[in-house]
């Protein structure tokens, strides 16, 4: 990957709907250019994907919980199920697996409370082998979205 195609990643995180042209005259390169190592990012997984960023409140998910899980009792099908089912959960926006004082921590995304309570009690509360600690988070104060390139 050269510096042109850093170019061309960097502008296409502030902006994947832009054009071969625009793309071509932000990156300094031809039309052709742009078009052929867009495409071939794509195809090599440097794009994973392209999507449209939703400001959650607006369309009626206003709340953000972030969940931290720590297994009290280790074993293999406490791993597969626990990923599986918070995984699957609609509220669920990010989970991740981490070191630390917690093995997991999951962001969800919530209507109202009730949304949370629910989580909890249907994936993890009725499990003696998990612990959480959760957070509802007051105000977002930074969300990036693009990796600095």
């Amino acid at each position: 990957m050269d510096a042109l195609d850093l170019r061309i990643l960097k502008e296409l995180q502030r902006d994947c709907t832009l054009n071969a042209k625009a793309l071509a005259e932000r990156c300094a390169t031809t039309e052709s250019t742009a078009l052929r190592r867009r495409k071939r990012l794509a195809a090599g997984g440097a794009i994973e994907r392209q999507v449209a960023l939703v400001d959650p409140a607006k369309v009626g998910w206003p709340l953000t919980m972030i969940v931290n899980i720590r297994t009290e009792r280790e074993g293999p099908n406490n791993m597969i199920s626990l990923m599986r089912d918070i995984s699957r959960h609609e509220a669920v926006a990010q989970f991740f697996h981490v070191t630390g004082s917690t093995d997991y921590v999951a962001i969800l995304r919530g209507r109202a409370m009730s949304d949370f309570e629910n989580f909890l009690t249907q994936v993890l509360g009725a499990d003696a082998r998990f612990a959480t600690q959760s957070n509802v988070v007051i105000r977002t104060l930074t969300d990036r979205h693009e990796i600095p390139i």
